[in-house]
């Protein structure tokens, strides 16, 4: 995960997180396990299916490359 991408998640973070902050306890944190890349493939194919569009496994495989970062 790129350093920006830490500090911008660390920033929302501190939204729900800090006392001087507004939504101070508003919230529930939750931490999310990754998602199973064949659970994930098939889920974006099913979709695209689903608007009657295609997508190639090439493709995909792209996106989920490009969602690891």
């Amino acid at each position: 995960m790129s350093p920006s991408m830490n500090f911008s998640r660390l920033r929302s973070s501190q939204i729900f997180a800090d006392a001087k902050r507004p939504f101070f306890s508003s919230t529930r944190m939750v931490t999310l396990d990754k998602i199973d890349t064949k659970q994930y493939a098939a889920f974006i194919k099913e979709k695209f299916e689903d608007g009657k569009r295609s997508i190639t496994d090439d493709a995909i495989a792209m996106i989920l490359d490009w969602t690891k970062q």
